[in-house]
């Protein structure tokens, strides 16, 4: 909780900063959170979160609450009555309601900063074991459900319990999860899924669809804008009810479900898709793909499983495990690296093959991708002492499916489709540091190094026919997406051919603006050159710089791609850039972009039209459904808790009056945002009474 200190009744407050198997593994943007932060216990069996915005957390040792500053632990004897507590669940009204077992079977609801214990249930049915758990109905009609492992579900009004059973019309008395639309409860069990209105079963929808008839192990349910969306899986399928059709998207998962861990946990992912999981597991959905992806350790997360699931307000998915809580913020960028399977971390060149498969240039070697397991290959008669002899800083594939691969000092590769690698050097005539490589038609190369072009033909490298390019240390030579051929140089700004003729383009005023490093069409007839200096333009002979409303580069760029809708990504030595037309997004490690510096021939859009960037620390894929527009993420939810005035505490949503001497006050407030913790910012202003509003501040500074 936060404290300010000041005279007078009124203040104000401004956030800044804010508004804003399965396939191979990838990590994201997560963190992770364990006892040591403030967690009552690593092991948590539940989640939910409040209309507040605060997260609570079911543990085995109390329930925790976390409001993005400071965490608060209810546990025994002094907060909920039991000391495990299993289930979580949100009432209509925004109450928290909870169940816990440890030592004696518990029903507690929160209300009013306190835990209201409810009437016990059955006795004979004190060893039940928890699967699934709602609350519905109106406000002061609450009715409190408990789905169990063997013994049915049970229902909590009014003081009293009621059970539904097989014998009742249940479709099972085993039961792996509940969901709720209103006052309609869906119940997923061994034999199918079952609907309770009114105290009624329907198992109608069993009947329509055998597929459910093989057992249900996981339920979640999802509102949308055209109405209520039921996400169900079984122990090897997955599947959908909308608008009254069952759509089944997968039947041939491995979803690890066994004896100890029988349920799968179910969340949507706010993009048409959803995560599910046991303990053994942790799976995605995505829609954009329609395939499963896996997440574990090597992902970010904390542990290989989970235990429970959410998606909250701002878009973030918390996984909840036996081993502590992560939260992933952010899943723009899939990020790939050496724990994924790529040989190295540093991804220095992408390339796609004529088959489909990526190829990433390292430092050392080569890492091919096929879409769901890498395969390396390493130049393993080059020491890592020599990383730089190396460097793979340019590739192509030629019509015969060999891959021409520019390594640095070491010269350049000739791989064959079988693996086999042939080094061409100085023995060649090829000297100095070779920096790219490009198709020159008609079965030639074009080479380049620090000491200029060379022409590959006929198994002979020779100088270039135009002599104004020899002598000079060329980085890279390409063609636009218009056709035209251009040179980047360390000092010679930028070479552009167009139509036979070489034009050269300059700066006359700033020699960093000739260190050029990649140069491309824009689509709007501009040529645009990433240079030491920044974003420029090439234009009547002269480089200058590119700049447009919301779009100012300054700092280096060393890669410029373009995606088939337009699109433009500039690679910067901090992350990247991308420019829509009309506004510019910059993307850092901050934003869940792999690493700080792109490299120059990192970049890709693939044959999917998915974008590729390589960095220092890993390669980014871009995923444009979770790349969430600013004002799809809600501000924070600042509240003031209370107000201390003449050494009393006293509600804030109660009229305060003071006598005369009384204006000291302090007002204990609560900024509740889950987007980035760290970078929560406030100002105050004291309204009538100040100019201006103070200086930032960070949370829980007073």
């Amino acid at each position: 909780m936060n404290r300010l200190r000041i005279v007078l009744p009124a203040v104000l407050f401004f956030l800044l900063g804010l508004f804003r198997a399965p396939l191979a593994g990838q990590s994201y943007l997560i963190r992770t959170y364990t006892e040591n932060d403030g967690l009552a216990s690593s092991t948590i069996h539940d989640l939910a979160q409040t209309p507040d915005g605060r997260i609570w957390f079911a543990t085995r040792a109390g329930v925790s609450v976390y409001d993005g500053t400071r965490w608060t632990t209810y546990s025994a004897p002094n907060g909920f009555p039991t000391l495990t507590i299993n289930e979580l669940a949100v009432d209509a009204n925004g109450s928290l309601w909870a169940w816990g077992d440890n030592p004696h079977p518990t029903l507690a609801r929160f209300r009013d900063g306190k835990w209201e214990p409810q009437t016990a249930p059955m006795e004979s049915e004190a060893a039940l074991y928890p699967a699934g758990f709602v609350v519905t109905g109106p406000p002061g009609r609450e009715t409190a459900v408990l789905g169990t492992q063997f013994t049915g579900v049970f229902l909590y009004r009014n003081g009293a319990w009621s059970r539904l059973r097989k014998a009742d019309g249940l479709a099972s008395d085993g039961v792996h999860g509940l969901a709720a639309d209103g006052e309609t409860i869906y119940a997923a069990t061994n034999g199918g899924l079952s609907i309770i209105r009114d105290g009624a079963v329907d198992n109608s929808l069993n009947a329509a669809h055998p597929i459910l008839r093989q057992g249900i192990v996981g339920i979640v349910a999802e509102k949308t804008t055209a109405g209520r969306r039921l996400w169900l899986a079984g122990r090897s399928w997955l599947a959908r009810w909308e608008g009254g059709k069952l759509q089944v998207l997968s039947e041939n998962l491995i979803t690890y479900t066994d004896i100890t861990h029988p349920h799968l946990a179910m969340s949507p992912d706010g993009t048409g898709g959803v995560y599910f999981g046991n303990p053994n597991a942790v799976f995605h959905w995505r829609a954009a793909n329609r395939e499963v992806e896996s997440l574990d350790r090597s992902s970010g997360l904390i542990a290989e499983g989970m235990t429970a699931v959410l998606l909250d307000r701002e878009m973030n998915i918390w996984i909840a495990s036996l081993r502590g809580l992560s939260k992933i913020s952010g899943q723009r960028f899939a990020n790939f690296r050496k724990v994924q399977g790529l040989l190295e971390d540093e991804v220095t060149a992408i390339l796609q093959l004529k088959d489909g498969r990526l190829v990433f240039g390292h430092n050392i070697g080569l890492t091919f991708f096929d879409g769901r397991s890498f395969r390396t290959l390493s130049f393993a008669n080059r020491s890592k002492a020599q990383l730089t002899e190396n460097r793979i800083l340019d590739m192509i594939e030629d019509a015969d499916g060999v891959i021409w691969a520019a390594a640095s000092n070491s010269g350049l590769a000739r791989i064959s489709p079988d693996g086999a690698i042939r080094w061409f050097g100085r023995e060649a005539g090829l000297i100095g540091q070779v920096s790219s490589v490009a198709d020159a038609g008609n079965g030639r190369l074009w080479v380049s190094s620090n000491q200029g072009l060379l022409l590959y033909a006929g198994g002979k490298f020779e100088p270039a026919p135009d002599a104004s390019l020899a002598n000079r240390y060329i980085r890279k030579i390409g063609r636009t997406r218009d056709g035209r051929i251009f040179i980047t140089s360390a000092s010679g700004g930028v070479s552009v051919k167009e139509r036979g003729v070489w034009t050269r383009f300059s700066s006359s005023d700033n020699p960093s603006a000739n260190n050029g490093y990649a140069a491309a069409d824009d689509g709007r007839g501009h040529l645009l050159v990433g240079t030491l200096a920044g974003l420029y333009e090439a234009k009547e002979g002269r480089l200058l710089p590119f700049a447009l409303p919301g779009l100012h580069i300054e700092r280096p760029v060393y890669l410029i791609l373009r995606e088939p809708g337009g699109a433009l990504w500039f690679g910067t030595d901090n992350g990247a850039v991308r420019w829509d037309g009309q506004a510019a997004r910059a993307y850092t490690i901050k934003q869940g972009f792999a690493g700080l510096e792109v490299n120059r021939a990192a970049g890709l859009v693939d044959g999917s039209g998915r974008v590729w960037i390589g960095t220092s620390a890993g390669v980014s894929r871009y995923q444009p459904e979770f790349d969430f527009a600013p004002d799809r993420i809600p501000p924070p939810i600042v509240s003031i808790e209370r107000i201390e005035a003449g050494g009393a505490w006293n509600a804030a949503d109660k009229p305060l009056h003071l006598a005369a001497r009384q204006n000291n006050l302090e007002f204990e407030f609560r900024a509740v945002t889950f987007v980035d913790e760290a970078a929560v910012r406030y100002r105050y202003r004291m309204e009538g009474y100040d100019s201006r509003w103070s200086d930032p501040r960070t949370a829980g500074e007073g």
